[in-house]
């Protein structure tokens, strides 16, 4: 089976062995979007085994890329919305709700600054160095 990628569209086509013509004649299956989290039903009813798990493991690698594309935006806009959440943060009224927004927010916070030292861009601390005692 080919999988034909135009735009945001797969298209599905089985070539099959047609003796008369003695090469290949191609069948459209049908076509569903790249976005697509799962095949569909009329379309799942055509495939084979082999071309189910195909079709499912290009669909699984584009969802894979759309995650990457998302955590790379969501890394580059991260400055501008920490600036914004600090803005909204100083404009309310102590409540338990709002306790409980920064326990969360400092945890995820905590979960992405490890994420940066792992990375190799983490904090860097300027140390004191310890004074030498004279006796």
């Amino acid at each position: 089976m080919q999988i034909r990628t135009r735009k945001n569209t797969l298209t599905l086509i089985r070539i099959k062995y047609d003796p008369t013509i003695k090469r290949g004649r191609s069948t459209c299956l049908g076509s569903l979007p790249k976005s697509a989290e799962s095949i569909p039903p009329e379309l799942d009813a055509k495939l084979t085994d082999r071309e189910r798990a195909e079709l499912n493991a290009v669909l699984a690698g584009h969802r894979a890329e759309r995650e990457l594309q998302l955590q790379e935006i969501a890394a580059r806009m991260l400055p501008l919305t920490i600036h914004r959440a600090a803005l909204w943060y100083e404009r309310q009224q102590r409540s338990t709700e709002l306790a409980r927004l920064a326990q969360t927010s400092r945890d995820r916070f905590s979960e992405l600054l490890a994420a940066m030292v792992r990375a190799g861009v983490g904090r860097t601390r300027n140390r004191r160095k310890k004074s030498s005692v004279a006796e």
